[in-house]
Protein backbone atom coordinates (compact mmCIF):
# COMPACT_ATOMS: atom_id res chain seq x y z
CA UNK A 1 0.00 0.00 0.00
CA UNK A 2 1.58 3.26 -0.83
CA UNK A 3 2.02 6.10 2.03
CA UNK A 4 0.95 10.08 1.14
CA UNK A 5 3.86 11.97 1.65
CA UNK A 6 3.34 14.12 4.33
CA UNK A 7 3.90 17.94 3.92
CA UNK A 8 7.55 17.90 5.54
CA UNK A 9 8.06 15.11 3.15
CA UNK A 10 7.49 17.51 -0.05
CA UNK A 11 10.06 20.13 1.57
CA UNK A 12 12.65 17.80 1.75
CA UNK A 13 12.52 16.65 -2.04
CA UNK A 14 12.56 19.86 -2.64
CA UNK A 15 15.48 20.79 -0.97
CA UNK A 16 17.35 17.97 -1.96
CA UNK A 17 16.58 18.61 -5.64
CA UNK A 18 17.95 22.46 -5.25
CA UNK A 19 20.88 20.63 -3.76
CA UNK A 20 21.57 18.95 -6.67
CA UNK A 21 20.75 21.22 -9.37
CA UNK A 22 22.73 23.23 -7.49
CA UNK A 23 22.66 27.97 -8.05
CA UNK A 24 19.23 28.96 -8.95
CA UNK A 25 19.21 30.41 -12.26
CA UNK A 26 18.95 33.86 -11.40
CA UNK A 27 21.66 34.50 -9.32
CA UNK A 28 24.34 35.71 -12.66
CA UNK A 29 27.81 36.92 -11.94
CA UNK A 30 27.66 40.51 -10.83
CA UNK A 31 28.32 42.78 -13.57
CA UNK A 32 31.57 44.76 -13.19
CA UNK A 33 31.56 48.62 -13.47
CA UNK A 34 33.85 51.23 -14.09
CA UNK A 35 35.27 53.26 -11.35
CA UNK A 36 37.54 57.09 -11.61
CA UNK A 37 38.51 56.83 -7.68
CA UNK A 38 36.94 60.14 -7.31
CA UNK A 39 33.77 62.06 -5.28
CA UNK A 40 31.64 64.52 -7.01
CA UNK A 41 28.72 66.79 -6.12
CA UNK A 42 26.32 68.81 -8.08
CA UNK A 43 27.31 72.03 -9.37
CA UNK A 44 24.72 75.07 -8.95
CA UNK A 45 24.78 78.87 -9.67
CA UNK A 46 27.22 80.03 -7.29
CA UNK A 47 29.72 77.23 -7.48
CA UNK A 48 29.33 77.84 -11.44
CA UNK A 49 30.34 81.52 -10.80
CA UNK A 50 32.96 81.19 -8.44
CA UNK A 51 34.75 79.02 -10.58
CA UNK A 52 33.90 81.12 -14.01
CA UNK A 53 32.11 78.21 -15.39
CA UNK A 54 29.99 79.40 -18.34
CA UNK A 55 27.13 77.86 -16.72
CA UNK A 56 25.57 75.43 -13.60
CA UNK A 57 26.13 71.82 -14.78
CA UNK A 58 28.93 68.88 -14.61
CA UNK A 59 30.28 67.26 -11.78
CA UNK A 60 32.56 68.71 -9.08
CA UNK A 61 35.60 66.59 -8.38
CA UNK A 62 35.39 67.12 -3.78
CA UNK A 63 38.09 64.25 -4.08
CA UNK A 64 40.47 62.32 -5.89
CA UNK A 65 42.08 59.09 -4.04
CA UNK A 66 45.47 58.27 -4.06
CA UNK A 67 46.56 55.73 -6.52
CA UNK A 68 42.74 55.85 -8.43
CA UNK A 69 42.76 55.90 -11.88
CA UNK A 70 41.23 59.78 -11.68
CA UNK A 71 44.26 61.00 -9.92
CA UNK A 72 46.78 59.14 -11.88
CA UNK A 73 45.25 60.62 -15.25
CA UNK A 74 45.83 64.58 -13.40
CA UNK A 75 42.25 65.36 -12.19
CA UNK A 76 42.09 67.05 -8.82
CA UNK A 77 40.04 68.69 -6.49
CA UNK A 78 37.45 71.52 -8.10
CA UNK A 79 38.10 70.77 -11.37
CA UNK A 80 34.42 70.01 -13.21
CA UNK A 81 33.98 67.30 -15.16
CA UNK A 82 31.77 68.36 -17.78
CA UNK A 83 32.12 65.75 -20.28
CA UNK A 84 33.10 61.95 -20.58
CA UNK A 85 33.62 60.76 -24.00
CA UNK A 86 32.52 63.54 -25.92
CA UNK A 87 28.97 63.09 -23.91
CA UNK A 88 27.94 66.36 -21.43
CA UNK A 89 27.73 65.21 -17.73
CA UNK A 90 24.50 66.81 -16.56
CA UNK A 91 25.17 66.51 -12.93
CA UNK A 92 27.40 64.33 -10.42
CA UNK A 93 24.72 61.33 -10.72
CA UNK A 94 24.63 61.77 -14.50
CA UNK A 95 28.75 61.03 -14.64
CA UNK A 96 28.53 58.18 -12.39
CA UNK A 97 25.95 56.47 -14.20
CA UNK A 98 28.04 57.32 -16.72
CA UNK A 99 30.98 55.97 -15.72
CA UNK A 100 29.98 52.41 -14.39
CA UNK A 101 28.49 51.77 -17.75
CA UNK A 102 32.20 51.85 -19.40
CA UNK A 103 34.17 48.89 -18.96
CA UNK A 104 36.76 48.26 -16.95
CA UNK A 105 40.04 48.57 -17.80
CA UNK A 106 39.30 50.72 -21.29
CA UNK A 107 40.34 54.46 -21.46
CA UNK A 108 37.89 57.39 -21.08
CA UNK A 109 37.94 60.72 -22.37
CA UNK A 110 37.29 62.87 -19.49
CA UNK A 111 37.05 66.75 -20.51
CA UNK A 112 37.53 68.88 -17.53
CA UNK A 113 36.87 72.78 -16.67
CA UNK A 114 40.38 73.86 -14.74
CA UNK A 115 40.81 77.68 -13.95
CA UNK A 116 38.58 79.04 -16.19
CA UNK A 117 39.11 76.86 -19.38
CA UNK A 118 38.49 73.32 -20.84
CA UNK A 119 41.38 69.93 -21.06
CA UNK A 120 40.91 67.00 -21.95
CA UNK A 121 42.68 64.15 -19.95
CA UNK A 122 42.31 60.23 -20.75
CA UNK A 123 41.59 58.37 -17.82
CA UNK A 124 42.26 54.10 -17.01
CA UNK A 125 39.22 52.98 -16.33
CA UNK A 126 39.37 50.52 -12.82
CA UNK A 127 36.62 48.54 -11.70
CA UNK A 128 34.88 49.93 -8.81
CA UNK A 129 35.03 48.49 -5.73
CA UNK A 130 32.30 47.36 -3.16
CA UNK A 131 31.49 50.34 -1.32
CA UNK A 132 32.57 50.92 2.35
CA UNK A 133 31.07 53.53 5.65
CA UNK A 134 33.70 55.88 6.04
CA UNK A 135 35.07 56.54 9.45
CA UNK A 136 35.18 60.14 11.60
CA UNK A 137 35.84 60.38 15.02
CA UNK A 138 35.48 63.67 16.76
CA UNK A 139 37.42 66.90 16.20
CA UNK A 140 39.51 68.15 19.15
CA UNK A 141 40.86 71.16 18.37
CA UNK A 142 43.13 73.89 19.64
CA UNK A 143 41.67 76.64 21.76
CA UNK A 144 42.40 79.35 19.72
CA UNK A 145 39.23 81.05 18.25
CA UNK A 146 38.20 84.16 16.09
CA UNK A 147 34.87 85.39 14.76
CA UNK A 148 34.45 85.24 11.13
CA UNK A 149 31.44 86.97 11.18
CA UNK A 150 31.65 88.44 7.77
CA UNK A 151 30.20 84.96 6.36
CA UNK A 152 28.16 84.02 9.76
CA UNK A 153 30.45 81.59 11.43
CA UNK A 154 32.58 81.52 14.06
CA UNK A 155 35.48 79.45 13.85
CA UNK A 156 38.67 77.72 15.54
CA UNK A 157 42.18 76.19 14.30
CA UNK A 158 42.19 72.33 14.22
CA UNK A 159 45.69 71.23 16.40
CA UNK A 160 48.33 69.81 14.07
CA UNK A 161 47.51 66.44 16.01
CA UNK A 162 43.75 66.31 14.40
CA UNK A 163 45.29 67.97 10.84
CA UNK A 164 47.56 64.50 11.09
CA UNK A 165 44.93 62.31 12.11
CA UNK A 166 42.30 63.58 9.19
CA UNK A 167 44.75 63.28 6.88
CA UNK A 168 44.94 67.07 5.41
CA UNK A 169 47.13 68.78 4.55
CA UNK A 170 46.77 72.25 6.19
CA UNK A 171 45.36 73.03 10.01
CA UNK A 172 41.83 73.99 8.50
CA UNK A 173 38.91 75.84 10.73
CA UNK A 174 36.50 73.70 12.46
CA UNK A 175 33.25 75.76 12.45
CA UNK A 176 31.97 75.73 16.03
CA UNK A 177 28.30 78.04 15.45
CA UNK A 178 26.47 79.00 11.95
CA UNK A 179 24.43 81.83 12.42
CA UNK A 180 21.24 81.68 10.86
CA UNK A 181 20.12 83.68 7.62
CA UNK A 182 24.08 84.42 6.89
CA UNK A 183 25.77 83.93 3.64
CA UNK A 184 27.52 80.90 5.46
CA UNK A 185 23.87 79.03 6.48
CA UNK A 186 22.28 79.72 2.81
CA UNK A 187 25.93 77.73 1.25
CA UNK A 188 25.07 74.67 3.81
CA UNK A 189 27.86 75.41 5.81
CA UNK A 190 27.41 73.33 9.50
CA UNK A 191 28.70 73.46 12.64
CA UNK A 192 31.47 70.25 12.49
CA UNK A 193 32.97 71.32 8.74
CA UNK A 194 36.47 71.91 9.19
CA UNK A 195 37.16 74.93 5.74
CA UNK A 196 40.79 73.65 4.35
CA UNK A 197 40.95 76.09 1.19
CA UNK A 198 39.59 79.24 -0.46
CA UNK A 199 39.80 78.98 -3.74
CA UNK A 200 43.07 77.70 -4.40
CA UNK A 201 45.16 78.82 -1.14
CA UNK A 202 45.27 76.73 2.17
CA UNK A 203 43.86 78.38 5.31
CA UNK A 204 45.38 77.28 8.59
CA UNK A 205 43.98 80.64 10.69
CA UNK A 206 41.45 83.10 10.82
CA UNK A 207 43.07 85.82 9.76
CA UNK A 208 43.76 84.04 6.86
CA UNK A 209 40.28 83.10 6.13
CA UNK A 210 38.76 86.36 6.77
CA UNK A 211 41.45 88.16 3.92
CA UNK A 212 40.16 85.49 1.39
CA UNK A 213 36.59 86.11 2.56
CA UNK A 214 36.97 90.26 2.20
CA UNK A 215 39.13 90.19 -1.10
CA UNK A 216 35.74 88.05 -2.26
CA UNK A 217 33.11 90.59 -0.70
CA UNK A 218 35.27 94.03 -2.37
CA UNK A 219 34.67 92.67 -5.41
CA UNK A 220 31.09 91.50 -5.21
CA UNK A 221 32.04 88.29 -6.71
CA UNK A 222 31.94 84.47 -4.81
CA UNK A 223 34.45 82.14 -3.10
CA UNK A 224 34.84 78.71 -3.27
CA UNK A 225 35.59 77.02 -0.17
CA UNK A 226 36.48 73.00 0.49
CA UNK A 227 35.55 71.90 3.55
CA UNK A 228 36.37 68.60 5.20
CA UNK A 229 32.48 66.92 6.75
CA UNK A 230 32.33 63.11 8.13
CA UNK A 231 35.68 61.89 6.59
CA UNK A 232 34.96 63.09 2.87
CA UNK A 233 35.83 66.24 1.21
CA UNK A 234 33.01 68.76 -0.27
CA UNK A 235 32.98 72.43 -1.77
CA UNK A 236 30.52 75.13 -1.00
CA UNK A 237 30.36 78.69 -2.55
CA UNK A 238 29.60 82.13 -0.91
CA UNK A 239 28.02 84.60 -2.89
CA UNK A 240 28.82 88.08 -2.08
CA UNK A 241 27.34 89.91 -5.05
Amino acid sequence: MRVPLSFFGWITILCLSFILMGTPAWTAEQTSRGWMGITVQDVDEAAAKALALPKAGGALVNDAFADQPAMKAGIRPADVIVALNGNNVANARDLLEKMAAIKPGSAANVTIWREGKQQELSVAVGERPEPQMAECGGCRCAPTQADSGRIGVMVQEVSAEETARMGLDSAGLLIVRVFPDTVASTAGLHSGDVIVSAGNTPLSTAKEAKAAIAAAQGNNSAIFLRIYRHGGFSFRALDFS
